[in-house]
């Protein structure tokens, strides 16, 4: 029998009767469901950078900076693809699965996947029609277009999985959520380089795009076997889907900007290998979230439900809650990075150590983002995605305006600026905006209660 996030915070078990008779059962379910998305997170983390070491080892800080910028390319455009609705589908799942209606959890993941399944194959198909010309044009770089021809077929993929994680994370299934999200690919393209190695970034970029095909697999068999069993109502509308997605949409683009851009343009101003340096010291910088990603994993279905169920005081609380535990992951990753940072680039060739000066630079904005904690996400699940989207454009010309000004004259110190910028500006204006919609400020960490 498989066991789940759910089993284990609702088990009568002593432990849990007695954390939550000290902590409270909000502090309980987040504790434990960090910890238990914490734990797959850490394997995925692990496996991300192996996967980046090897694949830097084994074909070269040129060639990887190939399959990373091909690599962005896809997942830029995968993203999109989804038509924002992994948002969407986390918070009527969620609500759908809290509630008496749990007959429609099957209609919205349906509807949700053929509307992000079908925009995702659309995109794919004219990536790869077009693709000699975004490998001349747009990167000036011919040489992208075999590993880009088979990025395009990835892109469905990748959105397919990314829902089916959301739907999951919706039924509070954070593990198998967080291990179809986060895990499986790294760890199956981690694998396949060791046993097969690869001699070029065509070669790496086929066993990644076999990785995804095989993270569907399972993606979809832990879907329906969490699934609740009984009647199917078959009934969700679709214009409460479309109102709920498409402002989200646009923040999803806008957010895809601010994520992709800065290496993107490096990728058309800059060779090859300063796109290597850059994409792996950003990999590098999200260790300090690391805790970050496990507590939105499991707060953003409590506070789909807690807005739904009109609960300001609980708000406050369970997203102060967020904070505590982000910034105290966070700390110890940005101190590590801080003092040791070219250890940590030197593991991936002495050439790496350059990036030093831009590990630092991105790991100092992705603290301020745990710092905020998941502003985004009680904007989003509380059904204020219009403020997402409005937050997220200005963080948007705020990563291009930098891209474009500083990319081409200072390249990788450039993209590090822009991304670390952005990245801040966004989670800094979803502060303001939680403050002036809900009159609390959830940097007050140290507060339980809204005042």
């Amino acid at each position: 029998m498989m066991v789940t996030f759910r089993n284990l915070v609702t088990a009568p078990n002593k432990v849990t009767v007695v954390l939550q008779k000290i902590f409270g059962r909000d502090a309980t379910e987040i504790a434990v469901g960090t910890l238990s998305a914490m734990t797959v997170k850490v394997l995925a983390i692990a496996c991300i950078f192996l996967m980046n070491l090897v694949i830097v080892r084994q074909i070269g800080a040129a060639e990887s900076g190939i399959f990373f910028l091909c690599l962005a390319t896809a997942s830029f455009l995968a993203n999109i693809g989804r038509l924002g609705l992994d948002k969407s589908v986390v918070r009527f799942v969620s609500v759908a699965n809290a509630g008496e209606d749990r007959g429609s959890v099957h209609p919205i993941h349906r509807k949700a996947l053929v509307w992000g399944a079908s925009c995702c194959i659309v995109i794919g198909i004219l990536l790869f029609i077009f693709r000699s010309s975004i490998c001349e044009v747009v990167f000036d770089k011919p040489f992208l277009e075999p590993v880009l021809a088979l990025m395009a077929f990835a892109i469905p993929l990748v959105g397919i999985y990314t829902l089916h994680a959301s739907s999951l994370q919706g039924l509070k299934e954070i593990v198998l959520a967080m291990a179809t999200l986060s895990l499986l690919v790294p760890l199956v393209t981690l694998v396949a380089l060791l046993f097969f190695g690869a001699s070029d970034a065509a070669e790496t970029a086929g066993i990644y795009l076999t990785a995804c095909v095989v993270t569907v697999c399972f993606g979809c068999f832990w879907w329906y076997r969490a699934t609740p069993r009984g009647p199917v109502s078959g009934v969700f509308s679709s214009a409460q889907l479309r109102r709920s997605c498409l402002p989200l949409w646009g923040a999803v683009f806008c957010n895809q900007i601010v994520a992709w851009s800065s290496l993107l343009l490096l990728g058309v101003w800059a060779s090859t290998e300063e796109v290597g340096f850059f994409a792996i010291a950003q990999r590098t910088a999200l260790l300090t979230s690391l805790v970050l990603i496990a507590t939105n994993a499991i707060t953003a279905p409590k506070l789909a439900v807690i807005s739904a169920q009109e609960k300001p005081e609980e708000l406050v609380r369970v997203a102060r809650l967020s904070v505590r535990f982000a910034l105290a992951g966070a700390i110890p990753g940005l101190l590590l990075i801080i003092v040791w940072p070219h250890r940590l680039m030197g593991l991936f060739g002495a050439d790496f150590i350059g990036a030093v000066n831009a590990l630092i630079i991105l790991a100092v904005g992705q603290f301020v983002n745990n710092a905020t904690g998941q502003v985004q996400g009680i904007l989003s699940m509380s059904g204020n995605e219009v403020k997402v989207g409005q937050n997220l454009a200005i963080s948007a010309v705020v990563s291009l305006s930098l891209g474009f000004a500083l990319i081409p004259y200072y390249g990788l110190i450039g993209a590090a600026i822009a991304q670390a910028a952005s990245v801040a500006s966004q989670n800094i204006l979803g502060v303001v905006q939680i403050k002036k919609i809900f009159g609390f400020n959830i940097m007050y960490f140290w507060r339980s209660h809204n005042y």
